[in-house]
């Protein structure tokens, strides 16, 4: 394949053209589906469409919507190199704008998909007020802090799956600011003595629907659970919902060692074979009918003695 621009230039031009700049700060029309309003945000040195899901580069968007070849969008893209210059280091994407958040909880409604949701136990009550929504191939997962949106997980639904794409991914440039949902629990479990993490947000959902206090790790079971100790040990107990497979336990023995000690006088307690056995199902999705009544009893329990 021939090169058609060096790859420093390619670099440079990435890092000097701001596309706020080219196009506005803003939304514009997405040329990649039939937008009936404008739905691509354009950030600094991307463009992401809330609609479709599509995220492009500059050069990208340049040849779809003038109808440039590459080196044509490269050459018209390097007028703007350095126009305006950024103040500081800036995120590559802009937190998410909670109306449009919104947008895909209303195309939810009227989308069949629903019913994927209501198979794993959820109900339209803890649909709603937690914004989860569909863009189309995928549920969105509203990261909200303090009632701002910093990130949005998205689950892919499994009739819309690639080979070889991940279930899960997120917005590019995001740090995920806390558990999720942090302000969900915060509003409704502010004096609890305990707590349930959870590696999922699907998790967590089922047993906050139950009545139980629940968070999960926004990267999974992967996730050093001490980046996270400001919340934790508010708690006097906190047990571990990890999935019932090799990696969630490695995790969750993992976690109780090393991240134990630090976050005393907080207890930590993995939920596993016997008190859950593995039959019920690898995760508290799955498993919820026969372990959330247990896990209930135990927080019962935790209850009578506050």
């Amino acid at each position: 394949m021939v090169r058609l621009v060096p790859e420093d230039d390619l670099r440079e031009l990435k890092e000097c053209v701001d596309l706020t700049v080219v196009w506005g700060d803003g939304k514009i029309m997405c040329p990649w589906h039939e937008d009936v309003n404008p739905s691509l945000q354009i950030y600094h040195d991307h463009v992401y469409c809330f609609s479709c899901n599509t995220t492009a580069d500059g050069i990208t968007l340049a040849q779809i919507l003038h109808e440039f070849s590459f080196r044509q969008a490269f050459s018209w893209l390097t007028k703007y190199k350095g126009q305006r210059k950024r103040e500081g280091h800036q995120p590559l994407a802009m937190p998410v704008d909670i109306k449009d958040t919104w947008e895909w909880t209303r195309k939810l409604e009227k989308a069949r998909e629903w019913k994927w949701l209501a198979d794993r136990g959820l109900g339209e009550w803890i649909i709603w007020i937690l914004h989860i929504g569909w863009t189309g191939r995928a549920f969105s997962i509203p990261h909200i802090t303090d009632d701002r949106v910093w990130n949005v997980k998205f689950r892919v639904h499994p009739d819309y799956q690639m080979n070889g794409e991940n279930k899960y991914y997120s917005m590019k440039g995001q740090p995920f600011r806390s558990l999720y949902p942090i302000d969900y629990v915060k509003s409704y479990f502010q004096d609890s003595l305990g707590l349930f993490l959870t590696e999922g947000e699907f998790d967590a959902m089922v047993l906050l629907q139950a009545g139980l206090p629940a968070l999960s790790l926004p990267s999974g079971a992967t996730s050093n659970i001490l980046k996270w100790r400001d919340t934790l040990t508010k708690y006097k107990v906190v047990w571990l919902c990890f999935d019932q497979d090799s990696a969630g336990q490695k995790a969750a023995v993992k976690a109780i060692r090393r991240a134990g000690p630090k976050l005393l006088p907080t207890i930590l307690i993995n939920i596993t074979d016997p008190f859950w056995p593995a039959a019920w199902g690898k995760d508290v999705t799955d498993a919820r009918e026969q372990l959330v009544p247990k896990i209930k009893e135990s927080y019962d329990r935790l209850i009578r003695l506050q």
